[in-house]
């Protein structure tokens, strides 16, 4: 397909095989071939001028640098996609990459702007409706607000994640139902 589209100068199709093949080196962890593959897409997404694309590649390559611990470089992708959706006022691509970088922000440590950045994802969630999005987003503020403490914030957002798990059967739910009440245990022993 990407040869092809390449004989024939079909630029869309060849940035649509290029993310194809990124995409599928990226599930079989192949990262740094992911990562060539991306930005070969995203040189001809540029070409094309299609911003839509664009992000959607900046993010996959975002994504890349977080998995091979370069989260600085991933911050910096995840803010232009950011950026990006913003500009477009386009709010579920709004809320994947704040999502995107919460998680980068917790992997580099900083964890205030990784929880501003969930609390934000969580009401644009809470907005569309997007149950999963706003469960995921749930559960990782909550780890980040049991981690500084705030045990009874905590419980009230990794809850939501249970309850959506055990609405949809998730084979975790059971499990993070039990993490929630370990930590409503230990926030009673603190209240006593």
């Amino acid at each position: 397909m990407l040869h092809k589209a390449q004989q024939i100068g079909d630029r869309g199709a060849e940035c649509d095989a290029l993310i194809n093949l990124g995409n599928f080196l990226s599930e079989i962890g192949d990262t740094s071939q992911a990562i060539q593959y991306f930005q070969k897409a995203l040189e001809v997404s540029v070409k094309m001028q299609d911003r839509s694309k664009q992000m959607r590649i900046i993010g996959n390559l975002g994504a890349m640098y977080r998995e091979i611990g370069e989260t600085e470089k991933a911050i910096e992708l995840h803010q232009q996609a950011l950026s990006l959706a913003r500009e477009w006022g386009d709010l579920h691509s709004i809320e994947t990459w704040l999502h995107n970088l919460g998680m980068d922000y917790s992997a580099s440590g900083d964890i205030q702007a990784a929880i501003e950045c969930y609390r934000q994802c969580i009401e644009i969630s809470e907005r569309l409706g997007s149950n999963r999005k706003l469960a995921s987003a749930s559960w990782n503020l909550g780890l980040l607000l049991e981690r500084q403490v705030n045990l009874e914030e905590a419980v009230k957002f990794m809850q939501r994640n249970a309850e959506y798990e055990r609405s949809i059967g998730h084979p975790d739910a059971e499990k993070h139902a039990a993490y929630v009440e370990r930590i409503r245990a230990r926030l009673s022993k603190t209240q006593r």
